[in-house]
């Protein structure tokens, strides 16, 4: 039924309406309801939309704008957008037929709005006056509309018109209807000239939303925005507008969503009110604190690109930025760009970087439009899509080049470059802007704004004075020795005291030596933090990784963008007119700060503070203490001994308020009152948190200065991270630096600075993030109490205000460590408990015939019992199992029990292991999954139905053979043990067996990418399960990802991209080689996980579509009935089978020096003679085949007698 056909209908929404003004006929009207559209609307939708606990959902979304070149409005304008969404309709998200979401941002449709107003008895030439505007909301209850009315009239906007019922549940999908908000629609007047309509436009806005329940969907003197949550070709069946014949644009934008949350809502479907966007903005976390602290309203529960929608719109509004400023301040140019630049840009992206910087990191293709600018860009590593074309009429920018029909080009479509931003601008029509262009416009905004700038470009170069800094007052550390005291003793007491592990040092150790992390093999096998007899609160907190949304980046190949760059120091405003003093530091990492009594001098590693780019701490002090009137803020990470810790805490983030409102600049965080005084301890990491929240809950005070950290218990790269990410802004681990000068190699201290700094660029990369400014709260905790996290800001699992972590615990460690400063006896560090080195002897028992399973499950089950390191080991069956009788039927699918050997490449195993899991799976009718290394060419199609092939993202040995020969395709977006990472197999692990299965050359480094580069989107990825069930269209296509929060959500995207498996694999998976950072400190347990993608799964409606399997330490039949509780199908075994077949647990499969021929292609004594393994032992295939045989015939019937 078209618009003309409709009948109308007429609400008065005022009883006593507005007489006219006789002076003008638009200074006054009656506030009337227009027309409605659309005869009827149930009562039904009326009601509120879902909410959903579900946090937003990460997404890739196809995206497109047209603009006719002569900026006259047409409705083929409209008709391109809603074609090209059309067009792209399969890369958007779809759940039973119903789409995640579709928009557009357009004109205000002026013809229609003058019909509207002349049927309603108004001038219509109203439309045409520069304080026409119009305002779209969302609203839950229908009183909201006289509150929104009244909201605008106190901010001098004049409503001529209200349409509501101007929309049609019928054309939405069940879910739609359901969730489906009131539609509002307002014809205003906005107070007269162009900045003040605007600024009362903005206001009124902040205040709906703080008022009431509604949602601005756009409300502006320029455009429109519609969008539902359904599909794009609903949209003009929903809204009346859009079908209507006088619907004409001069530009629109287009967007599909897809989201990994089926819970979408209508307030979270794009385009917003200014900006649309194609990807994520991982740094969200950073971006939101930033925006707080310039005092810029966000989004209530906003997603990431709806809460840069608000920054822009801030940006513009109330700091009174151009579109182009405020895109380049949030999306600024990387370091290395910047240094190509001429001396004025240098100078202006300097100050731009400081007053906000890189804090909108991510896969970006952005669309913004402010009035009668359009601005089109791609984030700084290129890893979204955005092309430009041009047809004889418009310019085009989309995500795919198929936007519009490819007749209609009259150029070749070009991509927009990584980090370039082009613009269009109406003078007269729609004018391209290049990026030069845009630039030179930047430019010219900050030049005549009066921003100070000049010679800015001089941080660009960092490093430290060459000289000591004259300061009213130096630092004065620590105190003289006890004169019983050796420094080295001392030194030692404050490792054991300060939570150091012999693996700290260990890797201390190594970093000292050569300039690397180490690289450690299997898996974690020791206690969760919680579980463990002592922690810090860094060794409780996880970090978060890149999943499937959001990829991890390549640091090797994409070097050039990543920054460990921070500033230290008050930050300029975005406008600022002032030249605020501010430093920059190439790490975060300072040197210096040793106490008195270790003899050592700062000033002896000034010279290597200024070769790295850093500064030592001491002249950071004296730098900002030039005015002895406005002192440092100095915090102690201690307490008296009567003092609870949060009250301790209270008092430090008091004081650094305090001191920073009256001008301090810098905020220091130290430990030397309890090494030298005696004091209650205090975990530096939690004055951190303290002093960061009490500066960021008052506007702008975190801007005004810097927050460091001076601490000995600073003991490893996670430390360091922990740090960082609750609000530290540079880092000066003394003990640890102490380690290394104490080696008297002249290059230890660099070369623990450089691996470090490696460091921490990896877990950045991990994240997707390239610059360190944009590293925020992505960590999460397991086992900390509720209170404390909330104190902290982080999420936390599986612990209440009366276990795990709690303040009461923290208090009896801040005893115990004072205590432990103070004795005189030796310290002694204590190894952290291990499980498999005290249980894999009994598990090869059994799988040799030696003894029953029953013995093995013993020593697990005692081991597990008191030394729990898992989660699962806390829980138990309510029904003792020695009261089951007779046997389950353990089937699963088309196998004989629900368990698996997870995947494990040739390559990484040596050939008879390798073959040997394969056939023996086959003669147990068990799944087998091979890792990403190719298959020997005998074994291609032996076993396809116990036979799974994995792709990763090296892609060795992946061809369409390869993929036909199994009925299992696993697609490995990461694994537990090292999340957001790659592979690398030694040359020498590749011989010519292993180079002819994986496609290369024998003798060379064979690395897989951290990412799989054909992967950067939930839309990449349904293509890929697409492709793979093209080519062989009988396979069951799993998606294997790391635990990390929000995995629910994550798992449903993956099942709506059309896999039938979702594979969980948990932070203490095996590895044949990762970083020993990664093998602890990286992803969640997978209980956490199955259960979270269990229940959303559930919730979607998708749990029957798809399964969930899972690995990560498992180790018996017990662990597999407990997974299989928590709502997994199967559970995989890696480490186990290892064992069973004689692997010893000595943890160097990444040397190639197996001495059991497991992990190595050495395959006889003499070949590994010549290699210089002096004790080797090869394996023989038969034997093998049978204790594997043997051990998970067992396993599986233990399994069958648990589950009865």
């Amino acid at each position: 039924m078209g618009p003309a056909s409709r009948a109308r209908t007429s609400v008065s929404c005022s009883e006593s309406p507005i007489p006219r003004s006789s002076g003008s006929r638009f200074s006054g009207g009656a506030v009337r309801s227009a027309p409605s559209r659309f005869r009827d609307r149930s009562a039904s939708a009326i009601r509120s939309r879902c909410s959903s606990r579900l946090r937003s959902a990460p997404k890739h979304d196809p995206e497109g704008a047209v603009a006719r070149k002569d900026a006259r409005p047409t409705r083929a304008v409209l008709e391109l957008v809603l074609g090209g969404m059309a067009a792209l309709a399969h890369r958007s998200g779809v759940v039973d037929g119903e789409g995640d979401g579709a928009g557009v941002l357009t004109d205000i449709p002026r013809a229609l709005w003058a019909q509207e107003l002349d049927h309603a008895g108004h001038d219509e030439s109203a439309v045409e006056l520069e304080r026409f505007a119009v305002g779209h909301f969302f609203h839950e209850d229908p009183g909201d509309v006289a509150t929104i009315v009244a909201i605008l009239g106190r901010r001098g906007i004049e409503t001529l018109l209200v349409r509501a019922e101007t929309t049609d549940e019928a054309a939405l999908g069940p879910r739609g209807r359901t969730e489906a908000p009131l539609f509002l629609q307002l014809a205003l007047l906005a107070p007269r000239g162009a900045a003040l309509g605007s600024r009362a436009l903005y206001e009124a806005g902040v205040d709906i939303e703080r008022a009431t329940t509604a949602t601005v969907v756009s409300l502006s003197r320029h455009t429109a925005v519609y969008k539902l949550r359904g599909a794009g070709h609903q949209l003009t069946s929903y809204f009346a507008d859009l079908a209507d014949p006088l619907f004409a644009t001069s530009v629109a934008f287009g967007h599909n969503r897809y989201a990994t949350n089926t819970s979408t809502s209508f307030t979270r479907v794009q385009p917003f009110p200014v900006f649309a966007h194609n990807g994520e903005i991982n740094t969200i976390s950073r971006l939101r604190e930033e925006a707080r602290a310039l005092g810029l309203p966000l989004s209530r529960d906003g997603s990431d690109s709806q809460d840069v929608d608000a920054a822009i719109r801030a940006l513009v509004i109330r700091h009174g930025l151009t579109a182009v400023e405020s895109i380049e301040l949030l999306f600024p140019p990387i370091v290395n760009e910047m240094k190509r630049m001429t001396a004025e840009l240098q100078d202006a992206y300097v100050q731009g970087r400081a007053a906000i910087g890189p804090l909108a990191q991510g896969p970006a293709g952005i669309l913004v439009r402010v009035g009668d600018t359009c601005v089109f860009g791609v984030d700084a590593l290129g890893l979204r899509p955005l092309w430009h074309v041009e047809t004889e009429d418009e310019h085009v920018f989309a995500s795919e080049r198929g936007f519009v029909p490819l007749e209609r080009y009259v150029s070749d479509p070009v991509p927009l470059a990584p980090g370039e931003r082009v613009a269009l601008r109406r003078d007269r029509g729609w004018r391209l802007l290049d990026q030069g262009a845009v630039r030179e416009r930047f430019l010219t905004a900050r030049r005549l704004r009066g921003v100070a700038m000049s010679g800015l470009r001089s941080h660009l170069a960092c490093g430290g004075p060459a000289e000591p800094i004259a300061a009213a007052k130096r630092w004065e550390i620590g105190t003289p020795p006890d004169e019983m005291d050796d420094v080295s003793v001392r030194r030692e007491r404050q490792f054991a005291a300060l939570g150091f592990e012999p693996d700290d040092l260990k890797m201390a150790a190594f970093m000292i030596e050569t300039g690397n992390e180490p690289i450690g093999s299997l898996g974690y096998d020791g206690p969760l933090a919680a579980l463990a007899p002592r922690a810090n609160l860094a060794d409780h907190l996880h970090e978060t990784v890149a999943v499937v949304t959001n990829p991890a980046i390549d640091r090797e190949r994409e070097i050039e963008h990543f920054s460990t760059r921070v500033l230290l120091g008050p930050r300029p405003a975005p406008q600022a007119h002032d030249s605020r003093r501010w430093i920059e530091l190439a790490t975060p990492l300072l040197l210096g700060g040793h106490p008195a009594w270790t003899g050592l001098r700062g000033d002896d590693f000034r010279a290597l503070a200024r070769q790295k780019g850093t500064w030592l701490i001491d002249d950071v002090i004296a730098r900002f203490t030039t005015d002895a009137r406005i002192p440092p803020v100095f915090l102690e990470a201690d307490r008296d001994w009567e003092e609870h810790p949060r009250d301790a805490l209270a008092r430090l983030g008091a004081a650094a308020a305090r001191g920073v409102r009256a001008g301090a600049q810098l905020v220091v965080v130290r430990d030397q009152g309890v090494l030298s005084e005696g004091r209650a301890w205090l975990d530096p990491h939690l004055v951190i948190a303290a002093a960061h929240r009490a500066l960021v809950a008052q506007p702008s005070l975190r801007r005004d200065c810097a927050l460091v950290v001076s601490a000995g218990s600073i003991r490893n790269l996670h430390d360091v991270m922990v740090a960082l990410a609750l609000g530290a802004d540079a880092v000066n681990p003394y003990l640890l630096l102490e380690y290394a000068i104490a080696t008297a190699d002249p290059d230890a201290l660099g070369n623990l600075l450089e691996a470090l700094r490696k460091g921490i660029e990896k877990v950045m990369s991990t994240l997707g993030v390239h610059e360190l400014r944009g590293y925020g709260r992505q960590v999460s905790a397991v086992g900390l109490a509720p209170e404390v996290a909330r104190f902290i800001g982080l999420e936390t699992f599986c612990a209440t205000d009366e276990s795990g972590l709690t303040w009461d615990r923290i208090a009896e460690e801040g005893f115990a460590r004072a205590s432990m400063l103070r004795e005189r006896r030796d310290a002694r560090l204590e190894p952290a408990f291990r499980i498999w080195p005290r249980a894999w002897k009994s598990a090869l028992a059994v799988a040799n015939g030696e003894a029953p399973y029953a013995t093995y499950a013993e020593k697990l089950r005692e081991l597990e019992t008191l030394h729990p390191v898992s989660l699962r080991h806390l829980v138990d069956f309510t029904r003792p199992l020695d009261e089951a009788e007779g046997a389950a039927d353990t089937s699963a699918g088309e196998h004989a029990g629900p368990f698996y050997i997870s995947s494990m490449s040739f390559g990484s195993q040596g050939e008879t292991a390798y073959r040997a899991y394969a056939e023996a799976m086959a003669r147990l009718d068990l799944l087998c999954i091979n890792g990403e290394g190719g298959e020997l060419p005998d074994l291609i199609g032996r076993y396809p139905h116990n036979r799974g092939q994995q792709i990763a993202s090296g892609r060795f040995g992946v061809s369409a053979l390869l993929a036909n020969s199994s009925n299992y395709l696993e697609i490995k977006i990461g694994q537990g043990a090292k999340p957001g990472e790659g592979g690398h197999l030694p040359a020498r692990k590749v011989s010519k067996k292993v180079a002819l299965a994986r496609n290369a050359q024998p003798g060379i480094d064979l690395i897989s990418p951290s990412n799989n580069h054909d992967i950067y989107s939930i839309e990449d990825l349904a293509q890929v399960v697409h492709e793979l069930k093209t080519v062989n269209p009988r396979a069951r296509v799993s998606v294997k990802v790391p635990v990390v929060p929000d995995i629910g959500v994550i798992a449903v995207g993956i099942a709506k991209a059309g896999a039938d498996i979702v594979t969980l694999s948990g932070y203490d998976g095996g590895t044949g080689a990762a970083r020993q950072h990664a093998l602890r400190r990286a992803g969640l347990p997978v209980e956490i996980g199955v259960a979270q993608a269990h229940r959303a799964l559930v919730a979607s409606g998708l749990r029957d579509v798809v399964e969930i399997w899972c690995d990560g330490g498992m180790k018996s039949a017990l662990d597999v009935a407990k997974m299989l509780c928590l709502g997994a199908d199967r559970v995989g075994f890696g480490t186990l089978a290892m064992v069973a077949i004689g692997c010893t647990i000595c943890r160097g499969c990444q040397l190639d020096t197996c001495h059991v021929g497991i992990a190595t292609q050495l395959e006889s004594v003499a070949e590994a003679t010549d290699r210089g393994v002096k004790r080797f032992e090869p394996r023989e295939f038969e034997r093998a085949v049978e204790n594997l045989s043997r051990f998970f015939s067992a396993l599986r019937a233990e399994l069958a007698r648990i589950a009865a």
